[in-house]
């Protein structure tokens, strides 16, 4: 039987239908469940974290159809995008170092203390927006390129602009936040579970959980009452 060439797209799908048995799943058996030859699946599992390196290349490479994956610190990228586009709307020629300068700058504001603009940082981040740099001068020609996000907020001239970026983008994270739940909440909804799972047609119920959370809450509210 000749062999059939995988491309890496193949690859991944296979490596990924493996995930779905359980770990002690044996090379013959998952062979003849996804239909491959017992020694292609032992090589893609060999290579499993280049394969998937590579994917996650392919991935931020620009018009490829998969969603492009975000930074590890998606508030310090935001705010970058929007100073970005304003300062190439106003034709500022922006390079290298000022962008990373301009990263860590909104980090600190950001309380992102760990954050570190790297090159290796800043190419991603490049390259998740398909920008490009003029070879000669290492500068970027704000002019010739387009806005990241034509619907970003506008901001005045005059204005404390870049402080509004970053109010944003925290004002954004509080809506964001959880409501929170009081104990007397909490208890009304332990006491709903609990006469749901002690319904009849629900034998075999997680009621011991339940009753494990309700003493938790019980816990709290004690607390919460002393401290009164």
């Amino acid at each position: 039987m000749p062999r059939k060439d995988l491309t890496l797209k193949n690859k991944i799908a296979i490596l990924n239908k493996i995930k779905n048995h359980p770990s002690n799943t044996s090379l013959r058996q998952l062979a003849e469940i996804i239909n491959v030859p017992k020694s292609t699946i032992s090589r893609l599992l060999k290579d499993e974290k280049q394969l998937h390196d590579e994917w996650m290349l392919h991935a931020e490479k620009p018009g490829t159809s998969k969603r492009k994956r975000e930074g590890k610190d998606p508030d310090v990228e935001e705010a970058l995008d929007q100073w970005f586009s304003v300062v190439t709307q106003r034709g500022v020629n922006i390079s290298g170092p000022i962008l990373k300068a301009k990263a860590e700058e909104f980090a600190k504001k950001l309380d992102h203390n760990d954050f570190k603009a790297t090159s290796g940082w800043l190419s991603r981040w490049k390259t998740r927006r398909n920008i490009k740099f003029k070879s000669k001068s290492q500068e970027l020609n704000c002019p010739r390129v387009s806005t990241i996000d034509s619907n970003l907020p506008c901001y005045d001239k005059n204005g404390d602009w870049e402080d509004a970026i970053i109010e944003g983008i925290k004002s954004k994270n509080h809506e964001n936040l959880p409501v929170p739940i009081t104990n007397q909440e909490a208890k009304q909804c332990i006491d709903r579970l609990q006469r749901y799972f002690m319904q009849d047609e629900n034998e075999g119920s997680p009621i011991l959980a339940i009753n494990i959370c309700a003493d938790f809450v019980q816990l709290q509210s004690r607390k919460s009452f002393q401290k009164t």
